[in-house]
């Protein structure tokens, strides 16, 4: 899940803050701290500190300790930013899981708080609010493997890993690319059920630039319960607000996928499902877009895939877990594994670009005795674009990068943000209750 808290004043909060969501609260030395209860989170207090500590099923990581007679706050946002921790001290302190949260404290976003990259550690003197930066914890510094074949036999391995420890009844949100499909292979001997959507009617016959075609021909191969999900495109418009409420961004790219996560979240909630995992952050771990070559070169290319993989990847997976966390669905991208990123990490160019621009040869090479044919040589697709959804949301709210900038700044800044959230959210659990009813 994400788990929630906010830092804030003492007085700005018992003056201004609706506490409504949230289940617990301290204070002490004029500021106020208040959290959710969470099976992921360990809170810890003592005669001079009060830590709050995330549990996954591996390990136990303090994320955030308030030491009183020091005065300071020490923040640690841990690898790979499932959380994100944000920083706010330009008007007044705002420390917090989540950015709606400032609009219940009456707190400014202009400037807007800062998240912290994860791998990273910081810490906040109260009294002057000036903040020290730690050192990055997470490092990828291994060496280059060999070999493509060495490369390929250390992903399968890692992965592997990865998937064998997840919960049972993992739903696997399959498109039938590469990224998904390995995935799928994965879990084959654990018979995790699949899922993929659709907005337009897919063409007749195996037309594999069609992600429906090639995730059927990669279901049966590896003998997943595999179901299918009609988009409805008027669903859209209904939820746009509830997509960037939730997700917390407003990169037009993301809101067009974050609208179909909403309706794929809703619908999983109904049916019971606690956990799903995605693949999309495998071309940061190894591949490099098209794009990128046009406009970096050496260095700076390599540099360039580095910070997608540790900063922009981590960015996207901690919007997409809050979208589904509002339905108590907890989302899970192996291609983040500490593990499996780490060997993306390490790779040359050359292992990350090829000349048949297929994308992420190393991956394929990976899985070609463990998938169809078709689906190794498939061509990178995306999905938003080969499905109709960016047609649909071009139609409904335009083509302007920042199309949805005034939408989130409403959202967010405006003076009655707060009502206008509470407003998204009371539609979006009503909308639940009837459809659940």
């Amino acid at each position: 899940m994400t788990p929630s808290f906010l830092f804030v004043p003492g007085h700005q909060a018992y003056d201004r803050l609706d506490t409504s969501g949230f289940d617990r609260e301290w204070s002490s030395n004029g500021f106020r701290l208040l959290w959710t209860d969470d099976e992921a989170l360990i809170v810890e207090q003592t005669k001079s500190s009060f830590s709050i500590l995330l549990q996954d099923q591996a390990t136990t990581t303090e994320i955030f300790v308030w030491e009183f007679g020091r005065g300071v706050v020490r923040l640690f946002r841990p690898w790979p930013g499932a959380i994100t921790l944000y920083v706010g001290v330009a008007r007044s302190l705002f420390l917090s899981t989540h950015l709606r949260f400032a609009a219940a404290a009456g707190h400014s976003l202009t400037p807007m708080p800062y998240s912290v990259d994860p791998g990273r550690k910081i810490s906040i003197d109260l009294a002057t609010r000036s903040i020290a930066h730690g050192e990055r914890v997470q490092q990828f510094d291994d060496p280059p493997p060999p070999t493509i074949e060495d490369a390929a036999s250390s992903i399968r391995v890692a992965l592997d890993n990865v998937m064998g420890r997840l919960p049972a009844a993992s739903v696997l949100l399959l498109s039938g690319g590469i990224d998904s499909a390995a995935l799928a292979a994965c879990i084959a001997p654990r018979q995790f059920p699949a899922l993929t959507w659709i907005l337009t009617p897919p063409k007749a016959g195996r037309n594999f630039h069609d992600d429906l075609a090639a995730a059927r021909l990669v279901a049966d191969h590896c003998k997943l319960h595999h179901s299918i999900v009609q988009l409805d495109e008027s669903q859209f418009e209904r939820d746009i607000d509830a997509a960037i409420l939730l997700s917390e961004m407003r990169r037009g790219t993301f809101i067009d996928d974050a609208a179909v996560y909403l309706q794929i979240a809703r619908g999983l909630h109904r049916q019971g499902v606690k956990n799903v995992i995605i693949g999309e952050a495998a071309d940061d771990a190894f591949g490099c877009l098209p794009m990128n070559l046009r406009y970096y070169q050496e260095k700076e290319l390599s540099e360039k895939l580095l910070r997608d993989l540790t900063v922009g990847a981590p960015a996207d997976h901690a919007a997409i877990r809050k979208i589904f966390a509002h339905f108590g669905i907890d989302v899970v991208d192996p291609y983040l594994a500490s593990g499996v990123a780490r060997i993306g990490a390490s790779l040359p160019l050359e292992m990350r670009v090829d000349t048949g621009r297929l994308m992420k040869p190393v991956l394929r090479t990976a899985f070609r005795h463990d998938l169809p044919p078709d689906i190794i040589s498939r061509r990178k697709y995306v999905s938003r674009d080969v499905s109709g959804v960016q047609e649909a949301m071009a139609r409904l709210f335009g083509s302007d990068r920042e199309r949805f900038l005034e939408r989130f700044n409403g959202l967010f800044k405006d003076r009655d943000a707060a009502q206008k959230q509470q407003s998204v959210l009371a539609g979006l659990d009503k909308y639940l209750s009837a459809t659940l009813g």
